[in-house]
């Protein structure tokens, strides 16, 4: 019934809340209905999963973002986010290079993450973000 539909979906949503970029079937094993569209939406996913954006795009996503939201600082010192870059993979994976590393909280990686989503997507796949420091000019 669709009551139990939504209740299903809003139980997983509940109990599976990180996992908000997969996509969701509903699909019935016992009677086969909307199996068949099981294929297709895998395709999907692995195509989000080889999607590139390229480096002029991503340098300016993190203008915009950090125009918008710019990061806090850190004991006292402030946060340069020096570039992004989107690493080969298997599975989707950016690295941010700043001057403070440890300075990038948990809540700023997250914005930084939807915002890499909002722009391409990856649905159905993790995004995984490696925040580095910059190297010295030394």
């Amino acid at each position: 019934s669709p009551r139990t539909w939504t209740e299903l979906l809003e139980t997983t949503q509940r109990e599976f809340n990180l996992l908000e970029y997969a996509p969701r079937l509903n699909c019935s094993a016992l009677t086969g209905q909307r199996c068949d569209r099981l294929f297709e939406m895998l395709d999907q996913v692995i195509e989000e999963g080889t999607r590139r954006i390229p480096g002029e795009r991503l340098r300016q996503l993190l203008f915009e973002a950090t125009t918008m939201q710019p990061p806090p600082s850190y004991r006292g010192r402030v946060v340069r986010l020096k570039s992004l870059i989107q690493l080969p993979g298997p599975g989707v994976l950016f690295k941010l290079v700043t001057n403070e590393p440890e300075g990038v909280h948990f809540s700023y990686q997250r914005y930084i993450i939807n915002q890499l989503r909002r722009e391409a997507g990856f649905t159905g796949w993790p995004i995984k973000l490696v925040v580095a420091k910059a190297k010295s000019a030394n």
